[in-house]
Order: structure tokens, then C-alpha cells, then sequence
């Protein structure tokens, strides 16, 4: 999953943001549309935002990569753990 960042927004400009924001999702597709938009809806900017994908098989990395531009923003994809 290659996510390109957005250049840094706020008051941390020259040193990295204040917080992230980490997203673990699998076939979130339908749904994660809705987290980042809230993200962009922030007026308070000095974050990133995470994504770390479970090896989605719909369009998640699609919707993630569509708000990179937006947003400061990387992803990480996962392999799958199944666990039980």
C-alpha cells in the first residue's frame, strides 16, 4: 500500500505532527470513506493519519490513497493474522 504524504500543516511544520491517527481496517471500503472525511472535518491539523491494512480485498487502499492529498497520511499493509 503506498500512501504519499500531504506536506505538514499546523504549528509542528519542521518537526514531525503532534499525534497520530492509527485506522486498522480489513475490507473497510464502505466505511472508511466516513473515518477520513471526520479527519479532514478537523480544524485543528497538526496530525497523521495511519492506515494500517489487513490485506483488504475490496477497494480500501483505493479510498485511503484517494485522501492522501488531504490529508498527512501513510499506510502499512499487513499480513493477515488469523487468531483461534
Amino acid at each position: 500500500m503506498a500512501v504519499a504524504a500531504a506536506p505538514a500543516q499546523g504549528a509542528g511544520q519542521d518537526a514531525g505532527p503532534l499525534f497520530s491517527v492509527v485506522t486498522v481496517c480489513r475490507n473497510a471500503e464502505s466505511t472508511l470513506a466516513r473515518a477520513a472525511q471526520s479527519l479532514v472535518d478537523q480544524t485543528y491539523r497538526d496530525f497523521e493519519w495511519v492506515v494500517v491494512d489487513g490485506l483488504s480485498t475490496d477497494a480500501t487502499v483505493a479510498v485511503a490513497e484517494s485522501f492522501a492529498a488531504t490529508l498527512r497520511a501513510s499506510g502499512v499493509q499487513d499480513s493477515a493474522v488469523v487468531v483461534g
